[in-house]
């Protein structure tokens, strides 16, 4: 017998009912559904019926029955089998890399996995019918007798299982499958033609004309050809007439009665769309409404998920997390990245929070297990009691037992890890205190709640194209049997016919995903032929207005402090030039962290050299070398050309260096005065003598006019001069000042004698006059480059 319902959302509802109405054993039935959801449900809706404890009927979720095992598994037939184009890549085709070939040898098995669920062989294909290409038809030849694609038997051996089994069952029930396969189509068919046996066909045939694979009932239209179907009535209620009508390729343009259930939200972007559900979802819940949330990607998923957190609702979901969005799998991935150079290794380290030179202790060992224990281990990552752990070291496992059979490079294990773990999911256990439920069309079937949304309503996504074959023309696919792209379109335009049959339903979509304009889906453009659709504009408004934050109005006037505390020599040069800085930077105690990717430079360079004098008590030049080296080695790769170029810097400053360290000095001293009631504090890079100041300079030595050794006394880089101003306040006798220049090319001390050195105190005396009276910190209305993180960081230009 085969039924079918006039309200689909009523399928599950009328299978108890059924079921109940016979007065049988529950547990001599045999139920066949798609997927396990809809077993869950089926359980809760039998459980709740019978009021009590009772035995549940035998129910077997179509769509994950597993298969028996085959003798060698698929990854090892796709290395196999990549391999095999590697060697005849230039022949057929094929791009002669790793990546490439196994890219084909993706298709070839995915293809085979097709002819299979059609019960076709791969052998029985005579392809000189359909291709020309003399090389591929030996290739294709060639691999039918290979281990790599085996031929399926005869029948599905799980119908040919639960056949056998029939016979011990009081009535057997397959319930909301399409027979879009025909391992399936051939079990229903067994079902149907038992006396106890009931085929549930979702959906509503309204006539058997052929309009092409996109109908909606191709499948459906397929299994029931010259076969009966009863109409069981759930009510008046025509919803599912109302979409035969719109998808039924008629060409009158009689307008429908306008559905007044359903809503259609067009957002900007895809972050609206999930705000624009959460939004329902939370108007939903707070009128104790159930909620059913289809979307047809897992980032649609995980966007959706994460704003229904923000009103603090929990939500059961069919979507695993796979394992390369992990932190373990991302993290892994990112230490094969360092190894293969495939991106810049400071940013990578940063990505891990580790020291590249502990990064360069990693060598790939020959088991891709015990490399990542190893890497895991070296880099201290800790390793929860998880299950995305427990699945992600029993996948490694199995990996590691097939890889270590081939001679692979590192890359090509890089891209097989990868590719596995894009593939290889964690699931939670289903959530049974949930506030909304977040489907994908496969798990919604059989599924209903108070309110509906299904989200994604873009072409290439909702619907999204079937197997398409590279390798193979189209119509070559079609003609050896594989299903057509039209035929996954077709499935989900019955997903989405029935799945709009609730009580209250929201089709949403975003007019912009992943930075382009999008195409509404074609479904809802069969609706809008036929019917005007309400458009939900209050609850956009509602969303944008919870994006529309006033702030307090910025204070745009200058600050007027006075700032009492210390004042060191380095600090001068900011007052001078961008007080606004020397207020962000000094008073305000504003930092800005570098970014992750700035190039190491002369600013590094500086820094460590003058680490390195602070701490040198060395005059051989072989060593200072060698302790120069040491410490960029911090700062860049030992193999880098900067590294390179450095090492020629180190050769030519070390002997001015050695010289410089064997005359007796005082380092890094600390000396401070009282200037204009301020403590003005310097640390002097050398004091020969205890009356020379010293100052090395890696980059350019400033010019006698930034001294104030000119003609009108403008001091603009007063460091040098503020520390002898110091010294010969502090000691009392006159002082002299020079630079160390370690700039290349140009190395040497650069000396200021005693009257040149008093011109310089002077002239900075004259400068700390001007910039200590400075409370008004206004910003300059040009800028040098150098300042302006920290005007962007104080929003001066606010």
């Amino acid at each position: 017998m085969i039924y079918q319902i006039t309200d689909p959302t009523k399928i599950i509802d009328v299978l108890a009912s059924l079921i109940i109405k016979e007065k049988q054993d529950l547990s001599n039935i045999l139920i066949f559904v798609p997927t396990r959801r809809s077993q869950k449900q089926l359980e809760i809706i039998l459980s709740q019926k019978m009021k009590g404890a009772v035995m549940l009927p035998e129910i077997i979720p179509l769509g994950e029955v597993v298969n028996n095992e085959e003798e060698i598994s698929n990854l090892e037939k796709k290395i196999n089998l990549t391999k095999i184009l590697l060697s005849v890549s230039d022949k057929i085709g094929v791009k002669s890399n790793f990546s490439g070939a196994m890219a084909v040898a993706s298709e070839i098995l995915i293809m085979q996995g097709y002819l299979k669920n059609e019960e076709l062989s791969i052998k029985d294909i005579d392809w000189k019918k359909y291709l020309y290409d003399e090389s591929k038809i030996a290739f294709l030849n060639a691999i039918k007798d290979l281990d790599l694609v085996n031929s399926p038997e005869t029948k599905d051996s799980n119908v040919l299982k639960w056949k056998n089994k029939f016979s011990k069952y009081k009535a057997i029930y397959c319930v909301g499958s399409t027979g879009s396969v025909k391992s399936t189509r051939d079990l229903m068919n067994e079902i149907y033609k038992l006396s106890n046996g009931y085929v549930i066909l979702p959906g509503l045939v309204s006539d058997f004309n052929d309009i092409g694979r996109t109908d909606p009932y191709w499948s459906i239209k397929e299994f029931s050809k010259d076969k009966k179907i009863e109409i069981i009535s759930t009510g008046s209620d025509n919803k599912i007439n109302f979409f035969n009508e719109c998808f039924n390729n008629d060409s009158n343009e009689k307008k429908l009665k306008t559905p007044d259930y359903i809503t259609e939200i067009n957002s900007q972007s895809e972050s609206e769309e999930a705000n624009s559900v959460a939004l329902i979802c939370a108007l939903a819940k707070s009128k104790n409404e159930s909620v059913l949330i289809i979307t047809p990607d897992i980032s649609g998923e995980q966007r959706i998920k994460a704003t229904l957190s923000k009103y603090n609702l929990s939500s059961d979901s069919s979507y695993g997390r796979t394992l390369f969005s992990t932190n373990i799998g991302r993290f892994i991935l990112r230490v094969f990245d360092f190894l293969l150079g495939t991106d810049r290794p400071e940013i990578i380290a940063a990505d891990l929070k580790q020291d590249i030179n502990i990064l360069k202790t990693l060598k790939y060992t020959a088991v891709l297990k015990d490399f990542v224990i190893i890497a895991l281990e070296k880099l201290n990552y800790k390793i929860t009691d998880s299950d995305e752990a427990k699945v992600f070291f029993d996948v490694i496992s199995d990996l590691s037992e097939i890889l270590k059979n081939y001679n692979l490079d590192i890359s090509d294990i890089a891209l097989i890890l990868s590719d596995t773990l894009k593939k290889e999911s964690v699931r939670s256990d289903i959530n049974q205190n949930y506030d909304v439920r977040i489907f994908g069309t496969a798990e919604a079937r059989m599924q209903t709640a108070d309110v509906v949304i299904i989200t994604g309503l873009n072409e290439g996504m909702f619907p999204s194209e079937g197997f398409k074959h590279s390798w193979l023309p189209r119509d070559i696919s079609y003609k050896i049997g594989l299903p057509s792209s039209d035929s996954k379109v077709s499935l989900m335009a019955l997903d989405f016919m029935t799945l709009s049959c609730g009580k209250k339903i929201y089709w949403t979509r975003s007019k912009m995903a992943g930075g382009l304009e999008t195409i509404p889906s074609r479904f809802l453009s069969r609706v809008s032929v036929k019917a005007h659709i309400n458009q939900g504009s209050e609850i956009l408004e509602a969303v944008r207005a919870l994006d529309k934050v006033s702030f307090n109005p910025i204070d745009n006037s200058m600050p007027i402090i006075k700032y009492n505390g210390d004042y060191y020599a380095t600090w001068i040069e900011d007052l001078i030039h961008n007080p606004y800085l020397f207020y962000a930077k000094h008073i305000l105690n504003l930092r800005k962290n570098p970014d992750i990717g700035d190039d190491i430079g002369a600013k590094e360079f500086g820094t460590f050299v003058h680490s390195f004098l602070e701490h040198c008590n060395t005059t051989d030049k072989n060593k200072i070398i060698s302790f120069l080296e040491i410490e960029a080695e911090k700062y860049v790769d030992k193999n880098s050309i900067l590294f390179r170029f450095w090492q020629n810097r180190f050769r030519e400053m070390a002997p001015f260096i050695s010289e410089i360290m064997s005359i007796p000095a005082e380092k890094e001293k600390k000396v401070k005065t009282r200037f204009l009631g301020r403590n003005l504090i310097a640390k002097v890079d050398r004091i020969e003598n205890g009356n020379r100041v010293i100052d090395f300079k890696t980059g350019t030595v400033p010019s006698a006019p930034r001294l104030g050794l000119d003609k009108d006394q403008n001091c603009t880089m007063p460091q040098l001069p503020i520390e002898a101003m110091i010294l010969s306040e502090t000691t009392g006798r006159p002082v002299t000042m020079a630079f160390a220049s370690l700039k290349k090319g140009e190395i040497g001390i650069i000396s200021f004698d005693e009257a040149k050195t008093l011109q310089a105190i002077n002239a900075v005396e004259k400068k700390l006059n001007t910039v200590f009276h400075i409370d008004k910190f206004k910003r300059p209305e040009f800028v040098e480059d150098k300042y302006k993180d920290f005007d962007d960081l104080c929003r001066a230009g606010d």
